[in-house]
């Protein structure tokens, strides 16, 4: 029984040769065809297809489409190039509706069945990508579950999770989709951990906090398109959401590189910088300082009287006295100041942007901190003073690293000759 859109029969000719006119016309779409014998068999082809397609029922029709997704998948076309063809398709079935009133009352009916054409074809591709995801997937697990890497775990959680998102999509299960509340992620405990807070700027977790958010919000909306059979909306959702998944797990992998390498060049006992790194460091400031008018200041802190706390009350009392010290001086820097255990109880700090005034009132504010704080330690709470020598680099200077360090060396020798518990420069 001929049904409705059978009445295109007679015209179909017609409409494949301009829409091939059409896409050879476009040098984008024209790249997919080799030869004029490739265009004339695919136009038989695809033509005989419609012709069967207009005459089929919907479990049919997705039948026929649904493998022909496939077969595109496999062919490395592009699902947004298919769709676009079948918009330029149904527009020269529609020019040829406008010009036939008999034709007319098949708008809606042809309407249908491309929008069906390209979600079964999409349903197609959503299979295809679904099943080389899981297997990828499968594999990037077992990987990450054998390496020692600082985030593997988190890793192979997040990667477990976009496989059970697949999973209830590939069922059309709803039920056994993951949990989607963005803060039950591990990556937001993870995220959450002293070592992040550390070392990661604040405006730098926000956008990934968002970015976690995005990931569950859309995993949660993707169900009500699978639920409907919207396969186009389901197949571009999945990719997107896939893509973000994968993306975060790099921004992770690339955290805790930084991590690691933050912990490398860090005093393990006050978490400030080591030594190691001082003289790049000064080096990079000494450079903007000559070059780019941008003038920074050094200031080199000695605890006073320290070795008094070690032999009265034991060396855990004095690293514990450090520990807190270190935490008073990284409570007064900026972000984009440096703070250096530079021996025994001696800190360094290099300011930058920093002018002289500046960089004295900043050491003035740490000093009264120091001098007023009860530190608890072993069951007790003890004080401490500290001196503070502080040198400038002026901008355009020309000076030595070196130079500077005796500057600052030279302050804090007047200050520990002048009574202690006191800033000089």
């Amino acid at each position: 029984m001929q049904t409705p859109l059978g009445a295109l029969d007679p015209h179909l000719d017609g409409i494949f040769e301009a829409f091939y006119r059409r896409l050879l016309s476009d040098s984008h779409f024209a790249g997919f065809f080799r030869d004029d014998d490739h265009v004339r068999e695919l136009i038989v082809r695809q033509r005989e297809s419609l012709r069967h397609a207009v005459h089929e029922d919907i479990p049919h029709l997705r039948d026929r489409y649904t493998a022909l997704g496939r077969f595109h998948h496999h062919i490395f076309v592009p699902f947004a190039d298919f769709a676009v063809g079948v918009d330029f398709l149904a527009n020269e079935v529609f020019n040829i509706i406008a010009q036939d009133p008999k034709l007319v009352v098949l708008g809606h009916n042809v309407f249908r069945f491309f929008q069906h054409v390209k979600d079964f074809t999409a349903k197609g591709y959503l299979e295809a990508k679904l099943e080389e995801d899981r297997r990828d997937l499968d594999l990037f697990i077992a990987t990450t579950k054998t390496s020692r890497e600082t985030a593997s775990g988190l890793i192979e959680q997040q990667l477990s999770w976009l496989r059970g998102v697949l999973e209830a999509i590939q069922g059309e299960d709803e039920h056994r989709m993951p949990d989607l509340e963005p803060e039950s992620a591990p990556f937001v405990r993870w995220l959450a951990a002293e070592e992040a807070a550390q070392y990661l700027p604040p405006e730098e977790k926000r956008h990934l906090l968002a970015l976690n958010q995005r990931i569950h919000t859309d995993a949660a909306n993707l169900f009500y398109f699978v639920k409907h059979q919207h396969y186009t909306e389901v197949l571009m959702m999945y990719d997107k959401l896939s893509k973000y998944v994968l993306t975060l797990n790099n921004i992770v992998t690339v955290l805790a590189v930084r991590f690691k390498m933050e912990e490398l060049v860090r005093d393990p006992l006050t978490g400030l910088y080591s030594r190691e790194t001082l003289d790049e460091t000064l080096s990079q400031a000494l450079g903007l300082a000559r070059h780019g008018g941008r003038p920074f200041c050094l200031i080199i802190i000695d605890l006073d009287d320290f070795k008094k706390i070690n032999d009265t009350h034991g060396h855990l009392s004095g690293d514990c006295v450090l520990k807190h010290v270190a935490e008073v001086v990284q409570r007064y820097i900026r972000s984009s100041d440096y703070a250096f255990r530079y021996g025994g109880e001696e800190f360094l700090l290099v300011l930058n942007d920093t002018n002289l005034a500046g960089a004295r009132l900043l050491a003035e504010k740490v000093r009264k901190t120091i001098e007023e704080a009860l530190f608890p330690c072993s069951g007790t709470t003890l004080r401490s003073t500290a001196s503070f020598g502080v040198s400038e680099a002026r901008a355009g200077e020309e000076l030595e690293a070196a130079t500077l360090i005796e500057r600052a060396d030279r302050h804090l020798y007047e200050a520990k000759e002048g009574g202690k518990n006191r800033v000089v420069g």
